[in-house]
């Protein structure tokens, strides 16, 4: 839990901030695309021999040597305005790649191992949990980082000790990590090559439906920053407020999520995350300088709805990849997940520089949200793995959306139950100990 917080702040200082860097020394649309699809051609090159690495070391080995030079080369980024004046955005882009392909070449272990150290019954609310507590050190991060910039006018040096953080942040999260214990991995054969790009037919046609739900969020993901930075003229601090806001919304939300998913499983929890994320983008077609407020009301409705999506598909993941060989079902999915996601920001960046009856920005948005509604049919192709019996949806949301008062007066019941009972054990150790002195 601890690795996993200091995580989140590390990544919300340096991923949230970048665009705005990258603005700052220049960056048009295309290389915003390029920078959002950076991590993602890093994954399709790395998650293979990341597996493969399993076969020859062991896990907590690959996590440690392999993250330490992960978390090192963000320091590439920080000094490239010095390193090189006359084209910083190249050696930006050069250690932000460096940065994920190091991550990438460690996946593979990392999350098969959280595979295995979480039993199966509580996977659901630890992992909300952990996202719960993710987001709150998120939202301090970025909240903190948004209004330094907005104070010190955010010049590339205040951006570097802004990023410096993020790379303290990450090492102590990389400490904790170090700590936890590692159980030994049970697949000790060593797969061929063609056999990481063999899906068993449940994965397949989980990462059928996640790799184009992807796409649709990706082709406009990266440029609703830059829409509120340079058509709606959003101050650093707005904007990480902006940015901060779905993790807050999030927070409210998270562990719900969590009992739903372990109640219904996790097909249902998917489906109506992803309404939800069908209609953020949609929002925005009606967002302008003169009503800038209407970004609060998405980021609540973005946040609320991508924390029942990330954590329903990656328990999905999860569950429809054999455990026995977990690590090259986990590569084989990350491999296929990172072509949409290297496509789709090139795609929304050279489509937002097209002429359209509309801005382009908002016509990137437009057929983002199409395109995320159209995921919905691939997703119900999808045989729900761990819920024992099957509930309609409509029962699924008013179980979402239900306030039961009953629960609420016996939750404080068994609080103030426990408030008497401890202040009795004192009361009665106080007696005992005055007879004592007697």
């Amino acid at each position: 839990m601890t690795n996993g917080a200091l995580w989140s702040g590390y990544k919300n200082l340096a991923i949230v901030f970048l665009p705005a860097f990258a603005l700052l020394l220049g960056a048009t649309n295309t290389y915003i695309g390029l920078l959002a699809a950076l991590p993602w051609i890093a994954m399709l090159i790395a998650e293979i021999p990341g597996a493969k690495l399993i076969e020859f070391f062991p896990r907590k080995k690959i996590i440690i040597s392999i993250g330490l030079i992960s978390r090192l080369s963000w320091l590439g980024v920080i000094f490239a305005p010095w390193l090189w004046s006359k084209n910083p955005l190249l050696l930006v882009a050069v250690f932000v790649f460096i940065r994920w392909l190091t991550e990438y070449l460690k996946d593979p272990a990392w999350t098969s191992l959280m595979a295995d150290i979480v039993p199966t019954r509580i996977r659901g609310r630890f992992f909300a949990n952990r996202l719960w507590l993710m987001a709150l050190v998120g939202v301090i991060a970025t909240l903190g980082g948004g209004y330094l910039l907005r104070a010190t006018e955010g010049t590339a040096k205040h951006f570097a000790w802004l990023l410096g953080a993020s790379v303290v942040l990450g090492l102590l999260a990389h400490y904790f990590l170090s700590k936890i214990k590692a159980p030994p991995y049970q697949d000790h054969r060593h797969h061929p090559l063609h056999e990481f790009f063999k899906p068993p037919g449940k994965l397949r046609q989980f990462i059928i439906f996640d790799g184009f739900l992807a796409f649709a969020v990706y082709i406009a993901s990266p440029f609703f920053a830059v829409y509120q930075l340079k058509v709606l003229g959003l101050d650093y601090g707005t904007y990480a407020l902006a940015a901060v806001l779905p993790s807050i919304a999030a927070l409210f939300v998270q562990k719900r999520w969590g009992r739903l998913t372990d109640r219904y499983g996790d097909k249902p929890i998917a489906v109506l995350g992803v309404i939800g994320v069908a209609l953020f983008p949609l929002i925005y077609l009606f967002i302008t300088p003169d009503r800038v407020w209407l970004i609060w009301p998405a980021a609540i409705l973005g946040g609320i709805s991508w924390a029942g999506v990330h954590l329903a598909t990656f328990n999905l993941m999860l569950d429809l990849s054999p455990s026995e060989t977990r690590a090259v079902h986990i590569s084989q999915y990350k491999f296929y997940m990172a072509i949409p996601h290297i496509t789709a920001p090139l795609i929304g960046g050279w489509l937002s520089q097209q002429q359209f009856p509309i801005d382009g920005l908002l016509f990137v948005f437009a057929a983002s949200a199409a395109l995320r509604v159209t995921s919905l049919a691939l997703l119900h192709l999808i045989e729900e793995p761990r819920a024992r019996h099957i509930y309609p949806l409509k029962h699924v949301i008013r179980s979402a959306i239900s306030f039961h008062p009953e629960r609420l007066e016996y939750r404080m019941r068994a609080t103030l139950h426990k408030i008497e009972r401890g202040v009795g054990n004192e009361i009665q150790k106080f007696k005992k100990d005055l007879r004592t002195f007697d």
